[in-house]
């Protein structure tokens, strides 16, 4: 005797079928059209274990479940439906989709909200992650990964910005984590991640004592797992889109811009500076040792080509007034670069231009409506030492070549 339904699928229009297990869902969906439930009605379960709930059979095949059965979704994916799924948690809200949708994962940096971002596309029953963050965010990442629906198998392409450790530290110790993975960088940056000894040593005279605390440990990626881009438009199709890659020099030497054009966003990492939510206020991230302000103020010039009606800087979120927030970063790099030249030619210390800048930096900020303690927050993003010995380096190779 066949043993009793773990539960009952019900369309609005009355018309039941009965699964076993979470294995049988697809194919009680497909009683359920067979049986006479119309394709644009609801689906609701009955007191059974895998929670399907507010399902929609529509003609693009789209069914709402509940995250409980996503250690099966494969096999429910390929059902009869077509294959389209958005999932969703138990409080209704949308996780996964058929179409293609972008999240922001924030991965909670020395424990601060919204500093550094990882975002996530989904769908075509599949995920992408823009930037993996350090290696010391490594869990807030998957931790997200989880909370929107996507197991780590699902992930097939990780885009990286660029190499430097807030942006891709941790893609050494995803390898693993992410086994169908493929990681996308920039083919000035595609040794440092197969062998990242020379950046560890580089970041290493930067941050010193303090690079276990703010980035973990860095392990190398596999070259079996890389792809190196030119960033000449290569199209990488990804979670059920197309990204354009387009090198974007000016932070560093090997660093890329992805633009999806269905949602018209660009993921920037550091091109487009440092925002913070709910603020204007755009500060550039000048770090030493590859800040070329000149090639920063051409990729200016390429996102205006490129048009994109969202930025999305990794320091962090997504914003839609693009041409103010480019005018304002171009206007301020320039100041900065002339700020830091006067005063080494007045024979200042980097310790006291740092200082002086941080008082011109803040009362920009504040000038544009942000409270001081966003100064601090701004700072974990990239703080003034910093800044200005990026732009110093620069000035000084600029002077030489004179």
């Amino acid at each position: 005797m066949r043993p009793e339904a773990s539960g009952t699928l019900r369309s609005d229009t009355g018309v039941t079928a009965a699964y076993w297990g979470v294995e049988d869902a697809d194919a009680a969906l497909e009683r359920l059209l067979h049986l006479g439930a119309t394709e644009s009605g609801g689906v609701h379960d009955v007191g059974g274990d895998i929670r399907v709930f507010d399902a929609v059979l529509t003609h693009s095949a789209t069914c709402l479940v509940s995250s409980r059965i996503c250690t099966t979704r494969s096999k429910v994916r390929n059902g009869p439906l077509g294959g389209l799924l958005r999932f969703s948690k138990d409080d209704g809200s949308q996780t996964r989709g058929g179409r293609m949708e972008i999240e922001t994962i924030d991965l909670s940096f020395m424990g601060e909200r919204e500093i550094i971002a990882s975002f996530l596309i989904t769908g075509d029953s599949s995920a992408a992650i823009v930037e993996t963050g350090p290696t010391s965010c490594m869990e807030e990442l998957l931790r997200g990964l989880k909370g929107h629906g996507v197991a780590p198998e699902d992930v097939a392409q990780v885009l990286l910005t660029h190499v430097h450790l807030d942006h891709a530290g941790a893609s050494g110790n995803l390898v693993e984590v992410l086994p169908n993975a493929t990681f996308y960088v920039h083919e000035v940056g595609y040794p440092h991640m197969a062998d990242p000894s020379k950046l560890l040593k580089s970041a290493t005279r930067i941050y010193g004592e303090r690079m276990d605390e703010l980035w973990g440990e860095t392990r190398p990626v596999p070259e079996d797992r890389l792809v190196a881009l030119k960033g000449e438009g290569e199209e990488i199709e990804a979670a059920g889109c197309v990204l354009t890659a387009h090198d974007t020099p000016g932070h560093a030497y090997h660093h890329l811009a992805f633009h999806e054009p269905e949602s018209g966003a660009l993921f920037a990492g550091d091109v487009a500076g440092i925002r913070l939510p709910g603020q204007s206020y755009v500060r550039p991230p000048t770090p030493p040792p590859e800040v070329d302000v000149e090639a920063w103020n051409r990729s200016i010039q390429e996102i205006r080509r490129i048009s994109p009606s969202a930025i999305c800087p990794t320091h962090f979120g997504r914003f839609e007034d693009v041409e103010r927030h480019l005018s304002e970063l171009e206007q301020r790099l320039q100041d900065w670069l002339l700020f830091v030249e006067e005063r080494i030619g007045q024979g200042r210390s980097q310790e006291e231009i740092a200082a002086e800048l941080k008082d011109k930096g803040d009362a920009e900020m504040l000038a544009e409506g942000s409270g001081p303690e966003n100064s601090g927050r701004y700072d974990l993003a990239g703080n003034y030492e910093m800044l200005v010995a990026g732009i110093a380096r620069y000035a000084t190779r600029r002077r030489e070549k004179k």
